[in-house]
């Protein structure tokens, strides 16, 4: 017997959910609309039209309305060139009626702003903390794609000393601050 599967599903490979960000927008169809019209028809113009009105976010690398998986039944996967687009999707969408139904928003794929990773010519890596940064005892928060390559050229010498500063100001009304 195979063993199930662990963890989420796999998003099919032309999402790019490796390197791009992906937003899931769930319950936006059912079976039986699916079964309504001859073979994949209904879901060819279901993702026009989410790809239509996701584009208005950003540029899209692409749009899968989900078949045969449990676990994503009625969702459709948009990949996003940008954090900053999908974000914004992610954060419009969720909530939003469509069809009478409540949409429902997942974030699944690569969420690290690898356009300015890539300009900077650095691997996309997740940071290890030492003791010295996040001792076993303290709580510690990583914020991420908080800025683009663009904002820290167009930021200046000091840019990076007042996100420190300003993070550090918005941080501290929850508690004590170690570091920033």
């Amino acid at each position: 017997p195979t063993p199930a599967p662990t963890g989420p599903p796999r998003l099919p490979a032309r999402l790019q959910a490796d390197r791009r960000p992906v937003v899931i927008l769930r319950h936006l169809y059912d079976a039986a609309q699916c079964a309504a019209r001859p073979g994949r028809c209904f879901l060819n113009e279901l993702e026009q039209e989410i790809g239509g009105e996701c584009g208005k976010y950003g540029a899209i690398v692409d749009v899968h309305a989900v078949e045969r998986d449990a676990d994503l039944a009625g969702s459709v996967a948009v990949s996003f060139e940008t954090v900053k687009a999908a974000e914004l999707c992610a954060g419009d969408m969720h909530g939003r009626w469509f069809d009478n139904v409540q949409i429902m928003v997942d974030r699944r794929g690569c969420w690290e702003d690898v356009a300015s990773l890539e300009q900077r010519g650095a691997a996309v890596q997740h940071p290890r903390l030492d003791d010295a940064v996040a001792p076993p005892d303290a709580v510690v928060s990583v914020i991420r794609n908080v800025y683009t390559a663009e904002e820290v050229r167009n930021g200046g010498p000091n840019f990076f000393a007042e996100l420190e500063r300003e993070f550090g100001a918005e941080c501290a009304k929850y508690g004590g601050l170690a570091s920033v």
